[in-house]
């Protein structure tokens, strides 16, 4: 879906819809896929000043957790704010934090939400802990019983 990027900010336009696993390509190359979510963008900005759309996109996202292997379901909620710029060679210009999206007369808006979820999912996806983790005590298993060995002949030494 192709938008003027300046004129849907000017007009303080909103759009939103329902988004689908296929519709996300290179987050689906990264290995993430979406079982669920939706985005909204919104246009704004002061007169004579800075215009700006807006990022929002939600969702629940699966990938293999890294650390364990076994299935991760991640929550997706992001919202930013970006101002708009004449061109890339504008942006460049700019020595502060703002973040900034060059204007465009036909920009793909899909691809600016798929952008914002890219920039949004972990640098590594896994669980905070794994399940295969809980479940096992410190001191079992070999590794567990060369680990105490060690400890209690490092201790005897002392």
């Amino acid at each position: 879906m192709a938008m003027d990027l300046f004129e849907f900010a000017r007009r303080a336009e909103r759009i939103g819809g329902e988004l689908q696993g296929g519709m996300l390509a290179r987050v689906n190359e990264l290995g993430w896929s979406l079982d669920e979510g939706h985005y909204e963008l919104t246009g704004g900005g002061a007169q004579g000043g800075p215009q700006w759309i807006e990022v929002q996109a939600s969702g629940q996202l699966r990938a293999v957790c890294q650390r364990c292997l076994g299935a991760l379901v991640w929550s997706l909620s992001t919202k930013t704010r970006l101002e708009i710029a004449e061109s890339e060679a504008a942006i460049e210009l700019f020595e502060d934090d703002v973040d900034r999206v060059a204007g465009d007369r036909s920009l793909d808006a899909l691809m600016l939400v798929e952008d914002e979820i890219i920039l949004a999912l972990p640098m590594v996806g896994r669980h905070e802990v794994c399940v295969a983790q809980q479940s096992v005590e410190p001191q079992t298993g070999a590794l567990g019983r060369a680990l105490g060995a060690w400890s209690a002949k490092r201790g005897q030494s002392s």
